[in-house]
């Protein structure tokens, strides 16, 4: 399922909205509730408002994983959106059907930590890690506990022990990173970044973010480098990223301009070419700043 499945399931939905008499049919819910869980799309609100309306209207239809799937499922997304007097009667049910079971207590966990109980919430993922030392889920759900305490050192450490078991998970790395740049650990947050790249992953955020990283790194190799990456960051986007365009003016800045001469015509017009781009994008789109930004780059227009 993708996101344009979802995005389908949900427009045949939207068809009953404002209609007091007629409702989605049970297959219409759950397709739509299927869609968003094989998909990972984040959705909170629309799945705690239809999957309830499945439980509540067709609980007999649905088979049995898939009422439990559901029961889960939904009891997330009632907490997610806080509402948590909703969300406690099928958490409450999952524990009782599946006594025991990891995903029974990790939703307990997390419930703990959506009622403001993160000491209870640790506990118990910490006990679940210790049953479970290679579980790819529990590890994640502790990443987040340490991460919504401030308790960024701990939430590394997570990360890497967790990375030595499961090394191609790309999400994983790229929250390492993001934890690393949030320490100021900025040779530990391009390593990180540089997994991400080696898998393939050219998306203009993790491009521009591996430059942003080399350039508060520092030093002339390093910025070159973080000069390339804004470049790719800003073709892959279309030429439409801002925080690009200004990457590539900051690191000439940085640079001595007799590297940028060693460096080719190309690494010249670079910074001419950002400075004309960002003026045409303020031209359009935030006019009132256009006097401030040319100030800015008058060295380059």
């Amino acid at each position: 399922m993708s996101s344009e499945d979802v995005e389908e399931a949900r427009q045949l939905l939207l068809r009953y909205a404002g209609s007091e008499r007629a409702m989605p049919t049970c297959d219409e819910l759950r397709q739509f509730l299927k869609a968003s869980r094989e998909a990972r799309i984040r959705n909170p609100e629309d799945v705690a408002n239809y999957g309830s309306l499945a439980l509540r209207h067709y609980k007999s239809q649905l088979a049995e994983e898939e009422l439990w799937l559901l029961h889960e499922q939904v009891g997330i997304a009632l907490m997610e959106c806080g509402a948590l007097q909703q969300a406690l009667p099928l958490v409450k049910a999952v524990l009782l059907k599946f006594p025991g079971s990891i995903r029974a207590r990790r939703l307990q966990g997390m419930y703990y930590q959506a009622a403001g109980k993160p000491a209870q919430a640790q506990q118990l993922y910490e006990e679940l890690l210790s049953e479970q030392p290679h579980n790819d889920v529990i590890p994640k759900q502790l990443v987040v506990l340490h991460r919504e305490a401030g308790a960024l050192s701990e939430a590394i450490g997570v990360l890497v022990t967790y990375l030595q078991h499961y090394s191609n998970d790309r999400e994983a790395w790229e929250e390492l990173a993001d934890c690393y740049l949030e320490t100021g650990m900025y040779r530990q947050a391009a390593f990180a970044l540089e997994e991400v790249l080696t898998m393939g992953v050219l998306a203009p955020l993790t491009l521009i973010k591996y430059g942003d990283t080399l350039a508060s790194i520092g030093g002339a190799p390093q910025l070159r480098t973080a000069r390339a990456y804004y470049a790719k960051g800003l073709q892959v986007s279309g030429g439409r990223s801002v925080r690009a365009l200004y990457g590539l003016i900051a690191v000439a800045n940085q640079l001595p301009d007799k590297d940028a001469g060693a460096a080719g015509s190309a690494a010249q017009e670079l910074p001419s070419a950002a400075a004309e781009a960002l003026v045409q994008q303020y031209s359009r789109d935030a006019p009132d700043k256009l006097p401030l930004v040319k100030q800015a780059l008058a060295r380059y227009l």
